[in-house]
Formats: structure tokens, C-alpha cells, sequence
């Protein structure tokens, strides 16, 4: 009919579409760089399964290639990434995950020896419910949820309707200890690891727009600290400043600042707001004041001589 058609249309179209946005991305990375992204690898395989797809002797070969096209769906995920609010929250469940699947692993511990329990000692009791290890996992999952426990228990009941307190224990035990407190430990370790992750990618933007800042002004991380030094009266004195200063930095009194050093020395300091000094700025520091070109020599650390040459750079670009 006319919607068949229609759907047909818009379908070859998105993939005409999504064929240009490949070739275009695959030619402005110039294929090596293409290939280091895992949505660009994805977005290739979903566009050749789709382009695949229009032929329909592919289906004798390949006859979930149309299923397979559903993938596209995916790349909602591309758009959603692109706002920060929501990357963030992506980002957290994904650190999440592992933590959880940690814990929910202790629940279906549980659950299986219970599970092993009910087989032992009502599968001939209630076949239904605890004939086979399988069903009686089934069984004691229905419980975690409280749907209809009550009555799965009842049924193990004595004749007459009497109660047996071995079933009461085995199944309140088994609330108590899943329901009730296994199962709020998993949201726990949710909710702990989801704000610590949020924490970090909220910590790791401010960095970025301190980062972005200095770039816009022309700034380095220590050009704040350089700058209160020039009202020194002479160099006599800019020199006796910068000694004090490095012997401040240097608590283990070394002759060097390692990086944690100067962090926590930076951060002493009355900056508002602190100086925030980050690994690979420091590693640019020392390196272009010992005049090392190899990223693999940055590995050493600063020294006096280092704070003079990055304070006579401020005094260069305030006279220049």
C-alpha cells in the first residue's frame, strides 16, 4: 500500500544519508583516525548491513539482516551524549554497573542456595514449585518480589492448615535477609558509586573550563603566582621571593618539587580562586624550562631555576 511505500522510501533515503555521513567522516579522518572511534566503527557496520539489506538475495545469506538493521535505533545514544547534563548521567550508571553487578551477584548466591534448600526439602512436598532446581529458583525469585509469597508458603502448610515453623522460618529468613536487606545494599552501591562518578565528571568539567579559560587569556597555571611576585622592588628581591617560595614547596627539602608538592603548596596559597595545576601542565613546565623536547623526559621535576625562567616570562610578556 501507500504507506509500504512510503516507509520504503524514507528508509532508502536514511540510508543514502547515513552512506554520505560515512564517506565524508571516513574521508576527513583520512581513514586512520576513522577507526579509533568505536561509533565510527559502528556506524560503518550498521551502514554496510543496511546497504546489504536493499538487495534481497542477501536474505538467502544473511536472513536477520533486516533485524539487524534495528541497530540503527542506537545512534539515539549519539544524539543524547552530545548534551553534557545527560552525559554525565550515562557515564555515571555505566561506572555503575560493574559495582552492582557485583552485589546482585551476592543476591543470586543467595537465591541459588535457598533455591537448593526448597529442592531438598519440599520438592515432593510441591512439585510445582520446588521439583527442579530451575523451578524452584523461579520460586524463590516470585519471593524476593513479595508477589504472592504468602500463598506459596501456605501451600507447605500441614494438612489440617496448621502452620510449620520450619516453613515460616525458611521463607521469613529468606525475606528478611534478600527483601530486606540484601536487595537496599545493591541500591546503595547505586547510589554511591552513580554520585561519585557524577562528582568526578562535575570536578573533571570545572578543569576544563579553568583549562579553556588560560587558553582564552593567554595564561599558564602559574602566571597567577609570577604576576603577585612582580612587585618586587629589584631583582635582588624577586629572587629572595622565589628562594622563600621554593623552600616553602619543598617540604622533603630535596632541591626538587614534585607535583604533589606543589599542588598542595598551590593550594595553600591565598588564590581565589586556587591555582589549580594540572599533571600534564606540569610535565609542560618542566619540560619547556629544561628545554626537552621528548614527552619521556618530562619525568623530571622542578626546580629553582625553573620558577625563575616562568617568572622572567610574566615580567617579558607584561613589558612585551
Amino acid at each position: 500500500g501507500f504507506l509500504s511505500e512510503a516507509f520504503k522510501t524514507v528508509d532508502l533515503s536514511l540510508t543514502i544519508f547515513f552512506t554520505l555521513d560515512l564517506i565524508v567522516n571516513l574521508a576527513a579522518h583520512l581513514g586512520r583516525g576513522f577507526f579509533r572511534r568505536r561509533w565510527n566503527i559502528f556506524d560503518m557496520v550498521v551502514v554496510l548491513i543496511s546497504l546489504a539489506a536493499l538487495r534481497p538475495a542477501i536474505y538467502g545469506v544473511l536472513p536477520f539482516s533486516n533485524s539487524l538493521r534495528l541497530l540503527r535505533v542506537l545512534r539515539i545514544e549519539r544524539v543524547l551524549v552530545r548534551f553534557r547534563s545527560l552525559r554525565q548521567l550515562i557515564n555515571a550508571l555505566s561506572a555503575s554497573l560493574w559495582p552492582v553487578l557485583s552485589a546482585m551477584i551476592v543476591v543470586l548466591c543467595v537465591i541459588a542456595i535457598y533455591a537448593i534448600l526448597g529442592v531438598h526439602f519440599y520438592g515432593q512436598k510441591q512439585a510445582i514449585h520446588f521439583k527442579t532446581f530451575s523451578r524452584s529458583c523461579f520460586t524463590m525469585f516470585q519471593v524476593t518480589t513479595l508477589d504472592g509469597w504468602s500463598d506459596v508458603a501456605r501451600d507447605l502448610f500441614f494438612e489440617d492448615g496448621s502452620m510449620d515453623g520450619y516453613v515460616v522460618t525458611f521463607f521469613v529468613s529468606f525475606i528478611f535477609l534478600v527483601a530486606f536487606t540484601l536487595l537496599p545494599v545493591v541500591v546503595a552501591v547505586l547510589l554511591d558509586t552513580f554520585s561519585k562518578e557524577n562528582r568526578k565528571s562535575q570536578e573533571k568539567h570545572e578543569r576544563e573550563q579553568i583549562l579553556e579559560s588560560r587558553k582564552l587569556t593567554h595564561l599558564y597555571a602559574l602566571d597567577a603566582l609570577m604576576e603577585r611576585l612582580m612587585v618586587c622592588s629589584s631583582e635582588m628581591d624577586l629572587s629572595k621571593h622565589l628562594h622563600l617560595l621554593f623552600k616553602r614547596f619543598d617540604v622533603e627539602e630535596q632541591g626538587v618539587i614534585r607535583y604533589q608538592e606543589l599542588c598542595e603548596g598551590l593550594y595553600q596559597l591565598s588564590f581565589d580562586p586556587p591555582i589549580s595545576l594540572t599533571l600534564q601542565e606540569y610535565r609542560t613546565i618542566v619540560r619547556e624550562s629544561m628545554g626537552l623536547q621528548e614527552e619521556n623526559d618530562s619525568e623530571q621535576q622542578v626546580d629553582a631555576p625553573t620558577l625563575d625562567c616562568r617568572a622572567w616570562e610574566v615580567c617579558a610578556r607584561c613589558l612585551y
